[in-house]
């Protein structure tokens, strides 16, 4: 079963359906079973391995560059978020004394009245 494409069980029904369907759904199954007999050829089949092996490749390359990404976030600055840091900053700003605040907007409001 593992190297099947399509369970037997369900091919048996569809082919079991075939006395009531109309023309166009048997066109439709007589295309997908011959679909299904070029995929169960050997060449298909050593195509899907290689295939397959070009994507476990893929995956573990992915993966490298997502721990090289990571790391890269722990041990440089620039990997963090310049709007983490600018919230940051403004918060250390607001929470001295040597930053005006809202005395600057109060007296933008006074003027104005």
């Amino acid at each position: 079963m593992a190297d099947k494409i399509v369970d037997p069980n369900l091919l048996a029904v569809i082919q079991s359906l075939k006395p009531y369907m109309n023309s166009r759904a048997l066109q439709c199954t007589e295309v997908a079973e011959t679909l299904l007999d070029i995929l169960a050829s050997e060449q298909s089949r050593r195509v899907r391995e290689k295939l397959q092996g070009l994507r476990q490749e893929h995956k573990m390359a992915v993966q490298a560059a997502r721990a090289e990404k990571k790391g890269d976030k722990e041990d440089n600055p620039r990997g963090r978020d310049p709007f983490m840091l600018f919230l940051i900053l403004l918060l250390l700003l607001l929470s001295t004394d040597s930053f005006p605040g809202p005395a600057i907007f109060q007296d933008a409001l006074l003027s104005v009245t």
